[in-house]
């Protein structure tokens, strides 16, 4: 396990000091509940970027699993609500393209909306 002065903690493989392969990152706040983390993704990585299938957690139960491609959402995905409700779309390097149920995108606008994953820098460094 690699961890940061400033509560980032990563447990997973490395490849020449880089994060490669699979592995867990998680920001944390310090407290104790669910062992303190913030946000947390798991899945694989390519030279410290997320790449391939992974999982992107908030602690308020919003979940992003799909394709990652230079650390951003990119392909096909599943965004779950912190309701739990399942909305299965298409993002393109960080940004929704639209959502596979017509009902989802009735009256809504592809871009930036507020259920898009952020482009976070992962590498500890």
């Amino acid at each position: 396990m690699f961890s940061t002065k400033d509560g980032k903690n990563y447990d997973g493989q490395w490849v020449d000091s880089h994060m490669h392969g699979d592995g867990r990152y998680e920001w944390t706040d310090g407290s104790t509940d669910r062992g303190g983390w913030v946000r947390a993704y798991e899945g694989q990585y390519v030279n410290d970027l997320r790449e391939g299938h992974g999982v992107f957690q908030w602690r308020d139960g919003r979940k992003f699993e799909g394709q990652w491609k230079n650390g951003k959402q990119h392909g096909v995905g599943m965004f779950k609500t912190a309701e739990g409700e399942a909305r299965p779309g298409e993002w393109r390097d960080g940004v929704r393209i639209n959502f596979k149920d017509p009902k989802a995108n009735e009256g809504k606008k592809s871009r930036n909306s507020a259920n898009n994953v952020l482009a976070l820098p992962v590498s500890p460094r």
